[in-house]
């Protein structure tokens, strides 16, 4: 049965990364009710952000499909202060634990970037890129082939003995049903993530995942799907790998000038202290253990 949001006051969540932090149930009237004094934005991902007077440690940030979080960082809260009537709870848990966490993360000063990951050895692999390039589908196929699975989205990028380290915001692995029949030979266990997306959360294993971390960063693969040609896996240098992490690292306020430059530092300098690579392959299933082979070879190789 779904559960929406109306019938589910009691669900409350922990807030992975964020030690410290609390999340509850504040519910306004309606979206927006009592604000003042607000900066407005809005982002390119279906949700805008207001700052609660211009100087304030408290912002709200809204989603498109009808749900507001309050996000207070001199309390260390986030609320839920509005969602949509009958909206199901799986939609909430997604857009606070997978949408909104990572970005406070950010917010606090962390470099976040949007990837999934595996183990190759004892280091992490990640895989960059924009949504829709399979991401989390060739995570999936280098699990089914042996190699743990350290995330799906999300990964804290952090530094250990002067290298970079990456630790998951969360272990969860989301497949749209192609996916999932491709790469499965028998059929996992599954459930809705949100009623608005195709991809389904799949059940895994907790052997064939890895820990929490840390683990220390082997290269970090863009992938950037090409219609024809065969797979190419070719070096990116200076402030090309640079902006590459900067474009898919998460934000939460742009307007925060100290937090921008913070963060194209660390991107800097994990661009100058690892090897960042483009990864051109054709999106077809047959084409995955091509593709996982020479992401290997490249990792033996630099």
């Amino acid at each position: 049965m779904t559960v929406t949001a109306k019938q589910s006051q009691s669900y409350m969540y922990d807030l992975p990364r964020l030690p410290g932090w609390v999340f509850d149930r504040a519910p306004r009237a309606s979206p927006g009710v009592g604000l003042s004094d607000e900066a407005i934005y809005s982002s390119d991902e279906n949700y805008s952000v207001r700052r609660l007077g211009r100087s304030s440690e408290t912002l709200l940030v809204a989603f498109q499909v009808g749900v507001e979080f309050e996000v207070s960082f001199g309390a260390r809260r986030i609320a839920l202060t509005h969602a949509a009537p009958h909206l199901p709870e799986n939609t909430i848990r997604h857009l606070l634990i997978d949408q909104l966490v990572p970005r406070v993360i950010a917010q606090l000063g962390s470099l976040v970037v949007h990837a999934s990951a595996v183990k190759v050895g004892n280091k992490a692999a990640l895989f960059l890129g924009d949504t829709g390039q399979g991401k989390s589908t060739l995570a999936a196929s280098f699990m089914m082939a042996g190699h743990e699975l350290i995330c799906d989205d999300a990964l804290c990028v952090e530094w250990s003995a002067q290298k970079p380290v990456a630790a998951p915001v969360f272990q969860d692995l989301r497949l749209n049903s192609d996916s999932i029949e491709s790469i499965f030979p028998n059929a996992p266990a599954t459930t809705t993530v949100a009623h608005y997306s195709s991809k389904r959360h799949v059940a895994v294993a907790p052997d064939i995942c890895a820990d929490e971390g840390p683990f220390p960063i082997a290269s970090i693969f863009m992938l950037a799907p090409a219609a024809t040609g065969p797979t190419r896996v070719d070096r990116l240098v200076g402030g090309e790998a640079c902006m590459a992490l900067v474009q898919h690292s998460f934000l939460l306020d742009p307007q925060d000038i100290q937090n921008a430059a913070k963060r194209l530092k660390h991107c800097e300098a994990i661009a100058q202290s690892i090897g960042v690579f483009k990864v051109s392959y054709k999106k077809q299933f047959a084409k995955l253990p091509e593709l996982r082979n020479s992401i290997l070879t490249c990792l033996k190789t630099h």
